[in-house]
């Protein structure tokens, strides 16, 4: 009778040979006999980890399945999209797309998995969207627990067996070696695994050129391989550089005064007005509108402007201007206005003709691209755009485009 770590050698050489898009994952991933806190299968984002006692409950088929699933959350960088989502149900919605990609593939997964054709046509960002609003104020303990799952088993007592298939992350795991499934001597930093993981991902998605990748397969894989950027950090940059101008003299810098030195101080306030245009038709999302909210309140207390806020769909629904030092409150942005569609020209319009000569006008416009663009602006404009939009949606040229 084979060992679990030389069926696991045969799982992954089968794996090769029958999905051969997987062939690179499979051969250059480490898969390592984990110790404590690893009570099915998990991964670290890099390392795939299993335990020796639930491997040896499953049959071969069952055993590539689960193989394949964890791979999938390392393909697809399911810890790295986590982002500041709750771990215990994020896992639960990469759980659900995931097995529906490789039931889409034939594979066969334990009995317990999570799967539901209502999300077959869902990215696993928007799957979570869905599982938080049905979650409501119950623990997740409690959520995951309860019949809201579908095709959710309870752990099975006494063969060792769990019904829900593999966690993301083994944080806690000790690893076990062995040298017949170890593929490196050396463990790779940080950097390095990153550069196998995106040749691995160029790899796979240059298979879809011969049509043998599943569509949702592709879409997983172009959320995984999209960069991810401090959208905060561009959106404070990107508005600092139009509240203040590059250098003066008046005052000059003090860090260099004490050697006899006068060199020019970074930018002094100048006269701004910032308009904040919302997209409240219906397919945005009401989280992203109350994240971005609430980061441009966060930057004027230190960068006090002129602030207007226009919530609109297929017209203007509201208008509130604040002075140089007054700051909206929450209860400012709790009630969004429309929900219907989206014509970005109505908003436009309604900057240039209110705009006044002797001030710039910067506009943070927050929209999934949705609509009827305006030809022209003669204003700069940052378009604050889901992470989950398609990338496929193209912008007009006369404005930047952050990813939140």
């Amino acid at each position: 009778m084979l060992s679990v770590a030389e069926r696991i050698i045969k799982a992954r050489i089968s794996l090769s040979l029958r999905q051969p898009y997987l062939a690179s994952a499979l051969m250059r991933l480490p898969i390592v006999e984990a110790r404590g806190g690893c009570p099915t299968f998990a991964t670290d984002g890099f390392t795939l980890f299993y335990s020796e006692r639930y491997a040896q409950g499953l049959d071969d088929a069952e055993l590539r399945g689960v193989l394949a699933h964890e791979l999938m959350h390392v393909v697809l960088d399911s810890e790295g999209r986590r982002q500041d989502r709750s771990h215990a149900l994020w896992n639960v919605a990469t759980d659900y797309v995931i097995n529906g990609i490789l039931t889409q593939c034939g594979f066969t997964l334990p009995k317990g998995g999570l799967l539901s054709s209502r999300f077959s046509l869902m990215t696993a960002e928007q799957v979570y969207e869905e599982l938080l609003d049905r979650k409501g104020g119950r623990a997740i303990e409690e959520f995951i627990a309860s019949d809201s799952l579908p095709v959710l088993q309870k752990e099975q007592e006494g063969d060792g067996r769990s019904g829900r298939l593999p966690e993301v992350s083994a944080p806690l795991v000790e690893r076990s070696a062995n040298p017949a499934l170890e593929l490196a001597s050396e463990e790779p930093d940080a950097e390095q695994k990153e550069a196998i993981l995106r040749g691995i991902r160029l790899e796979i998605a240059s298979a879809s050129g011969c049509g043998s990748l599943p569509g949702r397969l592709q879409e997983e894989l172009a959320a995984a391989s999209r960069p991810r950027v401090d959208w905060t950090g561009l959106l404070r940059q990107w508005l600092t550089d139009r509240v203040r101008i590059d250098w003066s003299m008046f005052p000059p810098s003090k860090r260099w005064i004490w050697q006899g030195i006068c060199l020019p101080s970074v930018g002094v306030p100048q006269p701004c007005r910032l308009v904040m245009i919302i997209d409240t038709s219906g397919s945005m999302p009401s989280d992203v509108l109350s994240r971005v909210m609430a980061e441009v309140a966060a930057f004027r207390e230190h960068f006090p402007t002129p602030f207007t806020v226009i919530q609109s769909d297929t017209r203007i629904r509201s208008v509130r201007e604040y002075g140089l030092f007054e700051a909206p409150g929450d209860e400012d942005f709790r009630r969004v206005l429309g929900r219907g569609g989206t014509d970005f020209r109505p908003p436009f319009a309604w900057v240039e003709e209110n705009a006044a000569a002797e001030e710039r006008t910067a506009v943070i416009h927050v929209t999934d691209g949705f609509g009827t663009w305006p030809d022209a602006a003669s204003f700069p404009v940052l378009w604050l755009v889901p992470q989950d939009t398609p990338s496929t949606r193209s912008f007009p040229d006369y404005g930047e485009v952050v990813r939140i």
